[in-house]
């Protein structure tokens, strides 16, 4: 007789914090985001996406991000915007969940592409 264990495994979570760019290391309080985690940020945090990104999830909280022509940034799990600040992708976003928005004006500004899971791709659009 034998047994299988199996153990889940969460997500590890990585804050950013201050203005900078994606790669900047020392802006996140657990290195840069892998596919396997987390993202959020801290209030009046600016992000911008100066080569290609990735994460699990995404919540950008009363900050903002920007997606730099010519990069792109991949969300797996859900991209979550509480958010007064701008956001605008004029690069490739690609969204592999859902868009949780909750309170702010404006959750993203689209001037590049956005690709979801099935391959739709939009022109550029706001989100309200």
């Amino acid at each position: 007789m034998f047994s299988i264990l199996c153990f889940a495994v969460d997500a590890q979570t990585s804050n950013y914090s201050g203005t900078g760019n994606w790669t900047s290391t020392g802006n996140w309080s657990n290195g840069i985001p892998t596919s396997n985690t987390n993202a959020t940020t801290t209030i009046g945090a600016s992000i911008i996406v100066n080569s290609t990104g990735v994460c699990n999830n995404l919540t950008l909280f009363l900050s903002s991000l920007t997606i730099n022509a010519g990069t792109q940034l991949t969300i797996n799990g859900i991209f979550t915007a509480t958010t007064t600040g701008n956001n605008t992708n004029n690069g490739t976003l690609i969204m592999r969940g859902n868009v949780k928005p909750a309170i702010g004006t404006t959750v993203l500004t689209v001037n590049g592409g956005v690709t979801t899971v099935s391959g739709l791709t939009f022109p550029s659009f706001t989100i309200d």
